[in-house]
Order: structure tokens, then sequence, then C-alpha cells
């Protein structure tokens, strides 16, 4: 996903990332990219939301927050720091 990701976020990616969080959702990756990928499309606010929406199922199953990498990540967005997403992308 992270090489279909640099190539450029686009529906069908979003779907199989989706998929991929749906599947997973107990790992931190597939969050972070669908997290990318609304951001590179477009949709800041979905991205943020899909943080919150991680950020929910870790607490519930494990009562454990998200990642540092994904707290970055979202501040990143909160901040709009294009290069800070793309340094994360490639950590």
């Amino acid at each position: 996903m992270d090489a279909r990701l640099a190539l450029g976020a686009s529906s069908s990616l979003l779907r199989d990332i989706r998929a991929l969080v749906l599947d997973q959702p107990l790992r931190d990756r597939p969050w972070e990219q669908l997290m990318r990928a609304l951001y590179l499309t477009g949709d800041p606010a979905g991205a943020l939301v899909t943080y919150q929406k991680a950020r929910a199922s870790f607490s519930e199953a494990l009562g454990i927050e998200p990642s540092r990498r994904l707290q970055q990540l979202q501040g990143s967005i909160l901040q709009r720091d294009d290069s800070a997403i793309a340094r994360l992308a490639l950590a």
C-alpha cells in the first residue's frame, strides 16, 4: 500500500486501504495509510476523523493510545505540514 500511495492516492486505493483497516483494525500502519491517503486527496477532515476512529479502536480493544507515529501524523495534519507528512511516510 505504501508504494501505491507514493504513486498517488486514488478512490480505488482508498477503498483498498479501508478494507485493510476493517480486516486489521488493531494495526497502526493501515490507519496511518488511510489518514495519509485522505489527506493527499484533499480530505484533511476525513483524515482527522480517521485518527479518532483509530484511537477509539485501540482504546476499546487494548486500553492504549495510538502509536507516537500516528499521533505525530495527526499533529502534522492539524498543522497542514506537508513536509512532516512526507517525512513520516519515508520513516
